[in-house]
C-alpha cells in the first residue's frame, strides 16, 4: 500500500508542478531531485509527503506573489537536509528500486540475447553484468544528485562521463577480450527456446500492464522475441541468415531500440 501511496503522489506532484512559474519550478526540481536521491535508504512514502508539503507551500507563496527562494531562503541545501533528517530509514525501499533497474535491465537486454539460436545464452554472466549496471546506474543517479547544488567544472563533468563509459564496457571487454563465461551456460535452439522467449514475453507484457514505465520496453521486446522464433523456424531462418536478411534484421533493431529509449525517455519524465 505504502508503494502505491507513494506512486500516487509522485504523480499528483508532477501534475502541481507544471503550475509553477519557470523560476519557482527550478528551484523546486533542484530540492526535488536532491531529496528523492539522498532519500533512497528512507521511506519513500514519507518522502514524497514531505514533498507535497513543500510544493503546496511554494504555490501558496506564488499566489501571494512571493518567490521560492524568499519564502525558503536561499539555502535549500540546509532545508532540504533539515528535511532528510526528519524521514525514517526504509531499507526495504532501496531494495526495491535494485530490483526494479535490474528487472529494466534484464527486461531491455535478455530477448535480443536469445534471438539467434546458434548462440548459446550464459545466465550466470548476464546475471552478473545485470547486478552490476544496477548497482553502477544507482550509483550515478547518487553522484548526479550531489551535483545539484554544487558548481561543477566542465573538465570534471567529461572526466566522469568518460570514468562512467569506462565502467560501463567493463563486462562487455570481459566477456569479448577474456571470454568470460559460467557454468550456467546453455543452448536455446528449436522449440525450447520458441518456449522460453514466449514466456518471456509474456512475463514482460504482464509487467508492462501494472507499469507504464516498462511499457517503453515493448518495441524492442515484441521484435526481438519476433526475431527469435524467425530463426528457429524452418521457413524463415535461412532468408534472416542471408546478407540481406541481415541487413533487415539490423535495422528493424537499430529502429526498435531507438523508439524504445525515446518511449523509456518520454515516461520516465512523466
Amino acid at each position: 500500500m505504502a508503494v502505491k501511496g507513494a506512486e500516487a503522489l509522485i504523480q499528483r506532484n508532477a501534475s502541481l508542478q507544471k503550475q509553477l512559474n519557470k523560476e519557482n519550478d527550478s528551484y523546486y526540481s533542484n530540492l526535488l531531485v536532491y531529496i528523492r536521491v539522498k532519500t533512497i535508504f528512507r521511506d519513500e512514502l514519507k518522502t514524497e509527503e514531505f514533498m507535497m508539503e513543500v510544493l503546496q507551500d511554494i504555490l501558496e507563496a506564488q499566489e501571494n506573489e512571493m518567490k521560492a527562494v524568499d519564502y525558503f531562503g536561499k539555502s535549500p541545501k540546509e532545508t532540504a537536509d533539515q528535511i532528510i533528517e526528519q524521514i525514517p530509514l526504509n531499507f526495504s525501499n532501496a531494495l526495491t528500486t535494485f530490483l526494479y533497474a535490474f528487472l529494466a535491465y534484464a527486461a531491455f537486454s535478455i530477448l535480443p540475447n536469445l534471438i539467434f539460436p546458434d548462440t548459446a545464452f550464459d545466465a550466470g554472466a548476464f546475471i552478473l553484468s545485470g547486478i552490476y549496471y544496477t548497482f553502477l546506474a544507482t550509483f550515478l543517479i547518487w553522484v548526479l544528485g550531489q551535483t545539484v547544488y554544487r558548481n561543477i567544472p566542465k573538465t570534471m563533468e567529461i572526466t566522469a562521463f568518460l570514468v562512467f563509459i569506462l565502467l560501463s564496457s567493463v563486462p562487455i571487454v570481459l566477456k569479448s577480450a577474456f571470454h568470460f563465461e559460467t557454468s550456467l551456460t546453455f543452448s536455446l535452439d528449436g522449440t525450447l527456446g520458441i518456449l522460453f522467449i514466449l514466456s518471456l514475453d509474456a512475463i514482460v507484457i504482464y509487467k508492462a500492464s501494472r507499469d507504464s514505465l516498462f511499457a517503453a520496453f515493448i518495441p524492442i521486446i515484441f521484435i526481438s522475441a519476433v526475431l527469435g522464433i524467425f530463426y528457429r523456424l524452418e521457413l524463415t531462418k535461412y532468408y534472416l541468415s542471408s546478407a540481406p536478411g541481415k541487413i533487415t534484421v539490423s535495422v528493424i533493431l537499430v529502429i526498435s531500440i531507438l523508439v524504445s529509449s525515446y518511449l523509456a525517455y518520454r515516461l520516465s519524465k512523466k
